[in-house]
């Protein structure tokens, strides 16, 4: 007898900073209502900026970084988005892996550098995934 067939739920959360973002902490946050895992990060700007430098973005959970290396996005990238996934995050666990949260848990969003002409629209999208418990 074959086993049940198990469907993975996966969530898109999304985050957004409206205009030029400045350097501060908590820019955008969200509290789980859930259990679950972040598989990937995505970092998105409308514009990158027009001057030397890169817009830096980091993840906090309960503010504790999930990132091993926090993404940034440089002023004159051939692109204007990123995905992170498992092999900048950490603590990673689970199948499929990623960064386990549980109801009453925080996520914020840090920015933490800018160019020197500021990039705009700032959107971090948190994909997880549904855990049963």
């Amino acid at each position: 007898m074959s086993s049940p067939l198990q469907l993975v739920r996966r969530i898109l959360i999304h985050l957004h900073k409206a205009g030029a973002p400045t350097v501060a902490n908590d820019v955008a946050a969200y509290v789980f209502q859930f259990h679950g895992r972040i598989v990937e990060v995505e970092t998105a700007l409308g514009s990158t900026g027009g001057t030397s430098g890169a817009t830096t973005v980091d993840g906090k959970l309960n503010t504790v970084s999930i990132f091993s290396t926090v993404p940034s996005i440089a002023f004159n990238a051939a692109t204007k988005e990123r995905r992170d996934g498992i092999g900048v995050m950490t603590p990673v666990s689970g199948e499929p892996a990623g960064v386990r949260v549980h109801p009453g848990d925080r996520y914020r969003v840090d920015v933490t550098a800018i160019p020197g002409a500021a990039a705009a629209d700032l959107s971090v999208y948190l994909h997880v995934v549904l855990e049963d418990v």
